[in-house]
């Protein structure tokens, strides 16, 4: 994947002041020639998908300003927690680069991207992931007993990331089961977990998560469903900082309490944060469409479904996907 070069990174700090920039002020700036200056702005554009602002007279300026990550700042304070950390410009996945890292014998470690190319969801969906447009974060451990201690862990990073995003912004974030985080019927950000190794005794692991921070440069169409960003809900610009550290430090805390038990003590966190809890569902079971109601999930993570006919049965998050009935609130992906 192409990094920025040094130019165009001293081009987005300047830009991101919100104000317009010209071209002679820039060249001036860093001595270089107003060529240079155009050829690393058209770079930005086109190859690394920054949304710049061109105006005859003015100069340039960001058309929505983010702020870079500061990697000096994350690196430091990682460091300090024992915790190796990564900071690219662009690459085609954190997590296949986490992955890599971790079979390499470097963990726990933390990769983070200002733009994924190759972003993937659950059940090989792709993710959309503009440059600095949001928390493209991937954590990565070696975990040194039975896979089976990791049933329902994309639940308890799910729980985890809620409550965090709750703390900082005091706002009514849920979660859609399994691992999706909503705000008001929309998706905010979502969670992958990837593991490689032996399932009985070492394995690596890596957790994705990615988090809508300001999405206003993509086309909604490009989404594919109803979604939402952290500037569209706190309505001001986010410092991504802040948040990182935060969900990091949790995940760091929940390493030592990893076992098959772990879920149980998540559960009622877990029920006040559903999204879904209580509410009429439509679940894909392979060829059948099931309607029912959602009553929270169990102690290994399953939800819990009662049909019309009054049955209840429990679903593992590898089998289904599960949308809100269209009778009641629309559908939730």
């Amino acid at each position: 994947m192409t990094q920025l070069t040094p130019l165009e990174k001293k081009i987005l700090q300047v830009l991101e002041d919100g104000d317009f920039h010209s071209g002679s002020q820039l060249s001036e700036e860093f001595a270089v020639s107003r060529t240079a200056v155009w050829k690393a702005v058209r770079s930005l554009i086109h190859h690394h998908s920054v949304s710049i602002e061109s105006r005859k007279g003015l100069g340039y300026r960001l058309a929505h300003v983010s702020k870079l990550l500061n990697q000096r700042k994350l690196t430091a304070h990682f460091n300090a927690c024992n915790c190796h950390f990564v900071c690219l410009d662009e690459i085609d996945s954190t997590n296949l680069h986490a992955m890599t890292l971790v079979q390499e014998g470097c963990w726990p470690v933390v990769v983070l991207a200002e733009r994924q190319v190759l972003g993937r969801g659950r059940r090989g969906r792709s993710w959309l992931s503009p440059f600095a447009g949001g928390v493209w974060l991937s954590f990565g451990f070696r975990l040194k007993q039975a896979v089976t201690a990791l049933k329902a862990y994309s639940l308890v990073v799910a729980v985890i990331t809620c409550e965090v995003l709750r703390a900082q912004f005091e706002k009514d974030f849920c979660i859609k089961w399994p691992n999706d985080l909503y705000f008001q019927d929309k998706k905010l950000g979502g969670i992958l977990i990837e593991i490689s190794g032996d399932p009985d005794s070492d394995v690596c692991v890596v957790v994705g998560i990615g988090i809508n921070v300001d999405m206003q440069a993509c086309a909604s169409e490009a989404v594919g469903q109803p979604y939402t960003d952290l500037y569209s809900v706190t309505g001001s610009p986010v410092d991504r900082h802040p948040l990182i550290i935060s969900i990091v430090e949790a995940l760091l805390n929940s390493l030592e309490r990893i076992n098959e038990e772990f879920f149980a003590s998540y559960r009622s966190k877990w029920n006040e944060l559903d999204l879904l809890l209580g509410k009429s569902v439509r679940v894909n079971y392979g060829s059948q469409e099931l309607d029912g109601v959602a009553m929270g999930v169990t102690s290994e993570g399953e939800l819990m479904v009662q049909l019309e006919t009054g049955d209840s049965f429990s679903l593992s998050s590898g089998e289904v996907s599960v949308r809100v009935s269209p009778t009641t609130s629309g559908l939730l992906q």
